[in-house]
């Protein structure tokens, strides 16, 4: 009730996405403005980046799982599919609250001895932790209703500079901004839309 009274009497909105501000407009017929969630870059590492990739390609996630909404089912299987000598080079990393869903998606797929499971980082060594890796794993809900989300993550990702995996809807505001920005989109978790 306190929402819909602070709403009715407020003179603009403002949100994270370009599509939510489209709803709210409609919804509530007031001016709405987009303010992007972002980064402070002197929370980043100075340290120049080392694109010399070694041995194994290392994948990594930093965040937390949403059951059913964050899903790296898609990436698991695609490992899975690569033969004994490809696949022993490609490593799954995940810092996070993932553990138990994550290694049972893994075991799932045949892929448990390519994912590793470690426990939350403190955020600035989540940041350096993105600038080292080879690819960076983005998982969203690949939804049409998840089309206006934009996590945070994202911007966090692109200024650490390393190509991102995104796992979503392939429509939405996330993949577009990826695209924009120069990052990389993989591939998406089929879906019938």
């Amino acid at each position: 009730m306190i929402e819909r009274l602070m709403v009715k009497n407020a003179t603009a909105l403002v949100t994270v996405s370009p599509g939510w501000a489209e709803q709210l407009r409609r919804r509530h017929s007031k001016p709405t403005d987009v303010v992007y969630n972002g980064y402070a870059e002197e929370d980043f590492p100075q340290s120049p980046l080392n694109d010399d990739q070694g041995e194994v390609l290392r994948i990594l996630y930093t965040g937390s799982i949403y059951q059913g909404f964050r899903d790296p089912s898609a990436l698991f299987a695609a490992i899975g599919l690569l033969g004994e000598t490809l696949r022993e080079r490609v490593r799954v990393e995940f810092f996070g609250d993932a553990g138990d869903e994550v290694l049972g998606l893994a075991e799932h797929h045949r892929v448990r001895d390519r994912v590793i499971v470690r426990t939350a980082v403190p955020y600035r060594c989540a940041l350096k932790l993105q600038m080292e890796a080879d690819i960076l794993l983005l998982l969203q809900w690949s939804d049409k209703r998840d089309e206006g989300n934009i996590p945070g993550k994202i911007f966090e990702y692109l200024c650490a500079r390393r190509p991102i995996l995104f796992i979503g809807y392939e429509h939405g505001i996330a993949a577009r901004l990826i695209r924009e920005r120069g990052g990389r989109i993989g591939f998406q978790h089929p879906r019938a839309d």
